[in-house]
């Protein structure tokens, strides 16, 4: 469980500075672990979802999970240009701000984009909380009792 919402919470904050980069060169690596980070918080999730669920309604959870997710793709795909429309307009969007030789230029996009950064983290964080099964250690602390029990066995 502590995977699963530390996956979250780091796609949020890299979502979060892949909103905010200039350049392609720079995105192209953010986006990579990116989509790594998502692909673990799936996997994970989808582990977590088949322990918990009780073999009578498993068919039936996993059939609802994947119908949540094509209704929310079509969603975020319609809906997340129309957003980044209203804030181009609300906020006089694109607007251009000048670092040393840099012209970093911010649009719509780019507060949607800040937004679904924010909205991810807060779910990583709020899982984490209602997930943590070992309060009080940090997952660093976790991760070397592990690897010291995969060196001694």
């Amino acid at each position: 469980p502590r995977i699963f919402s530390a996956a979250l919470t780091c796609s949020g904050l890299l979502l979060l500075a892949l909103a905010l980069v200039p350049t392609l060169l720079l995105a192209l690596p953010l986006a990579t672990v990116l989509g790594a980070l998502i692909g673990v918080g799936w996997v994970v999730g989808y582990t977590l979802l088949g322990l918990t669920v009780e073999d009578e309604v498993r068919g039936r959870t996993f059939a609802l999970v994947q119908s949540l997710n094509g209704v929310v793709l079509v969603l975020v795909l319609a809906v997340a240009p129309l957003l980044a429309s209203a804030f181009d307009a609300a906020l006089s969007l694109p607007r251009t701000v000048t670092v040393g030789a840099l012209d970093l230029s911010y649009t719509g996009a780019t507060v949607t984009y800040l937004l679904a950064g924010i909205a991810m983290s807060t779910a990583g964080v709020a899982a984490w909380r209602a997930m943590n099964d070992q309060p009080g250690v940090s997952l660093v602390t976790e991760y070397r009792v592990v690897r010291r029990r995969r060196r001694a066995s």
